[in-house]
């Protein structure tokens, strides 16, 4: 039994590991690049111009890298790579805990899946979303862990909030990040009162920043909001995507969508599409709870529909529905909400996992041939 567990954690160890090393290594390449427009422009967004959606988190950054007297790109990036490595650390302990190995190989068996997802595409990873995706594993853990029901909630309520403020696809996820609060109550790891607050605060949060986000959509000033990065050393190229994106008349959002939506990327997008959420199809086979799983996969997939008309993320957007839905349901399957006949076969799993290595939904509309597969090859290639 103890060789079984220790060959149980250096596997689980083993692939985590495999997986961050491609999104770690793009992270050093934006370094020397110095910096990216996406990967670290978007954190830097900052109010130069004035109030603007997204911007208080790029005011804390500058504020950090002034008092610390460490570079602004270098700030940024120490952040946003503890961030990621926090997450992927509370998904780590999540696979160690779990009872059941099995059932969370088999829901994470998808190129959406957050750590395969990232590891093929740098234009996806050290995104925004690592919030949600943090803060709902923190309630997954919790859901786990046998000690007294503690900080983890708070924390992840927090995460959520910092979320919120950072990118208003936050705000959209509320109902998910209500049904996990709702699944720890039901598991009697949060009073009614504690679930009560941390619900309102969450849902207060995530309408406030909404709100805000409405209010202050839009700057009329690209070089008000770029000028604080370059004085401190940044390259101009940060300032060339994700923050030109909120200029008035610099971007024309829903063109772009049109353009990027061709047949071949339509296409592309519908078969990865199908391929990522394979398990959740199998599910409705291997759950018995079906409505159960089908409000899941509302609740995940539903809220962030409006932004596919707005913007061209849109393999983002179904790797942190499906990343989110399969949280869910780990969560729901450790209150005992939700619960399964029997596992598909190890060799279709081993096949689903081949699948999401080598396929990988592209950032925007399409798909991405050899998918994380190709990525940790290179970075290995690279750096050995």
């Amino acid at each position: 039994m103890i060789i079984l567990l220790n060959i149980r954690t250096i596997s689980i160890s083993f692939g985590i590991l495999l997986l961050t090393a491609p999104v770690i290594a793009w992270s050093r390449f934006d370094y020397v690049n110095g910096g990216h427009g996406w990967r670290q422009g978007d954190w830097l967004i900052n109010f130069g111009d004035g109030p603007i959606r997204r911007g208080l988190i790029g005011e804390f950054l500058i504020f950090i890298s002034d008092t610390s007297g460490l570079q602004l790109l270098l700030t940024t990036q120490l952040f946003q790579v503890f961030l990621f490595l926090a997450t992927a650390f509370v998904f780590w302990q999540i696979a160690l805990r779990h009872r059941n190995p099995g059932l969370l190989l088999f829901l994470a068996a998808s190129p959406a899946f957050f750590l395969i997802f990232f590891a093929a595409n740098p234009m996806g990873s050290m995104r925004k979303e690592v919030f949600g995706i943090l803060a709902l594993s923190l309630l997954v853990l919790d859901s786990l862990v046998k000690i007294r029901p503690g900080w983890l909630p708070a924390l992840s309520v927090f995460t959520f909030t910092v979320g919120c403020i950072g990118n208003v696809l936050h705000s959209l996820m509320l109902p998910v990040m209500l049904t996990g609060l709702y699944f720890l109550y039901a598991q009697s790891r949060l009073s009614k009162s504690a679930f009560l607050v941390l619900s309102a605060i969450s849902a207060a949060m995530a309408l406030f920043w909404m709100t805000f986000a409405i209010v202050f959509n839009e700057v009329t000033n690209l070089d008000a909001i770029c000028r604080p990065l370059l004085v401190r050393d940044l390259n101009f190229e940060v300032c060339n995507d994700a923050i030109r994106w909120l200029v008035t008349g610099e971007v024309a959002h829903s063109s772009q969508v049109v353009q990027r939506l061709t047949l071949v990327s339509s296409a592309e997008y519908i078969v990865v599409f199908v391929f990522s959420i394979i398990p959740l199809l199998l599910g409705l086979y291997v759950f018995f709870e079906k409505r159960l799983l089908l409000g899941i996969i509302a609740i995940s997939f539903l809220p962030l529909l409006p932004l596919y008309l707005t913007a061209t993320d849109w393999g983002r957007w179904l790797s942190i529905s499906y990343t989110a839905s399969i949280l869910l349901i780990v969560q729901a399957h450790a209150a005992g909400r939700i619960n399964y006949s029997a596992l598909p076969r190890p060799r279709v799993i081993i096949f689903l996992i081949g699948i999401s290595l080598l396929v990988a939904p592209e950032h925007s509309i399409g798909w991405k041939p050899v998918g994380a597969l190709a990525s940790i090859v290179e970075i290995f290639r690279v750096f050995i």
